[in-house]
């Protein structure tokens, strides 16, 4: 049974309107207001984020008045920026993140989540919801499940205010693709008890297949870690994460041909200036390659030299 204590918000839902599209965050609204009826209207603080002033938010809260949202409404910002005010703004224990294409009740439950928090047992200052999402063939019938990356996931994680303000997590500006995976990482890597939930009953709608930028891609993963350096994680976990975003920045350049490009493969050998303190780096990097399939070398050498 749910706990609730009349007038004292415990989580808030920053929710961006990431298509500008008033009737799809309409239903995503409709999704968190009907899971908050009249048992955790006083529970749940709501704020809407929008870089896009051509949207009309005017009846949303007739609509809505269980949700008590909050406007944040800045032309041209950057969704890091939008998601950084978003945070100075939230005054509840734990917050959350969803986009205006996320349906709540597909992509997690706000009864889950009080449930858990309201148990004495649960000892946490990040949660992460694991669901399964379904697999379609051509004619759009499900062929089966698969797991769904928590990292890639905007959803389905809930941090606590306290943790972030501690720890100084907030978005990186810098980065647009990957915003949400590098605030994910950040919190997973210094969190001392992060708690994972398998809720195998839930799943995510397919989304498309986002085409990576090699370029940012590399630009948030020296930024990452460099924060785990900073904050002193363990070695095995820092080349852990080191040789993954080698071996996957190599695996994009080749895959988009960009091994003659001079510009991308100098940002490459900025992530790997980063591991050439460890002695054996050449073989754990090809031994990567191997296993990940990859056949074209790193040109260690021509890359140390300066491409």
């Amino acid at each position: 049974m749910i706990k609730i204590m009349a007038n004292s918000k415990m989580l808030t839902i920053l929710l961006y309107d990431i298509e500008n599209d008033t009737a799809q965050l309409f239903k995503s609204l409709a999704t968190i207001n009907n899971q908050v009826g009249l048992r955790l209207e006083e529970e749940v603080q709501v704020i809407l984020l929008s870089n896009q002033m051509t949207a009309s938010y005017e009846d949303l809260e007739s609509y809505f008045p269980n949700l008590k949202l909050m406007f944040e409404c800045h032309d041209g910002w950057s969704l890091a920026k939008l998601l950084n005010l978003g945070l100075t703004n939230i005054v509840t224990p734990w917050m959350t993140i969803l986009d205006s294409r996320d349906l709540l009740f597909a992509d997690g439950a706000l009864l889950d989540f009080f449930k858990l928090i309201w148990s004495p047992e649960t000892k946490a200052d990040v949660i992460v919801f694991k669901y399964v999402y379904p697999e379609f063939d051509k004619q759009h019938k499900v062929t089966s499940f698969g797991r769904a990356d928590f990292l890639n996931m905007p959803f389905g994680k809930y941090w606590k205010r306290d943790f972030l303000a501690e720890k100084q997590l907030g978005f990186n500006e810098k980065l647009d693709q990957y915003v949400l995976t590098d605030f994910t990482s950040r919190a997973m890597e210094i969190c001392p008890n992060p708690l994972w939930v398998d809720l195998n009953n839930y799943y995510l709608a397919p989304r498309p297949q986002i085409k990576q930028n090699v370029t940012e891609f590399i630009t948030y993963r020296i930024d990452f870690l460099n924060f785990i350096s900073h904050h002193q994680v363990t070695n095995e976990i820092y080349l852990r994460d080191l040789v993954w975003s080698i071996v996957h920045a190599w695996s994009l350049l080749v895959d988009l041909g960009y091994t003659n490009d001079s510009h991308k493969m100098g940002n490459f050998s900025q992530l790997l200036i980063l591991i050439r303190s460890f002695g054996n780096y050449k073989a754990i990097l090809n031994e990567e390659c191997r296993q990940q399939g990859i056949e074209f070398e790193i040109p260690y050498d021509q890359l140390k030299k300066g491409w």
